[in-house]
């Protein structure tokens, strides 16, 4: 078996911590002080409009959504940038940070 997982870790010294203003920071999921999951209002939005819009939660290509990714690009180039290497510049989405860093990494790798 390889090595612990260093965030897995964290939530286990969490869980193991009693001081009584501790908060989780590690894994992606907010919780109120009953330590029932808590959802954001911006995802209660996001929700509401693809209902409104009947959208569909469907899974996307491998490669996530097109018009995400574009928008994504713009964002972290800039529009001049973007306008300029449009067909020279690639995007994905991946599932969750992990998997976005998981990704990115064996990019880099």
């Amino acid at each position: 078996m390889g090595p612990p997982d260093p965030v897995l870790g964290v939530a286990e010294a969490f869980k193991k911590c009693t001081d009584a203003s501790k908060v989780n920071l590690s894994i992606g999921a907010y919780r109120d002080n009953n330590g029932k999951p808590v959802i954001l209002d911006s995802v209660k939005k996001a929700n509401q409009t693809i209902n409104d819009k009947n959208m569909d939660n469907e899974y996307l290509p491998v490669s996530g959504n097109d018009a995400y990714n574009q928008a994504a690009i713009k964002l972290a180039y800039g529009e001049k940038f973007y306008n300029a290497n449009k067909d020279r510049i690639a995007a994905c989405q991946s599932l969750s940070g992990t998997g976005s860093l998981r990704l990115g990494m064996d990019f880099c790798a």
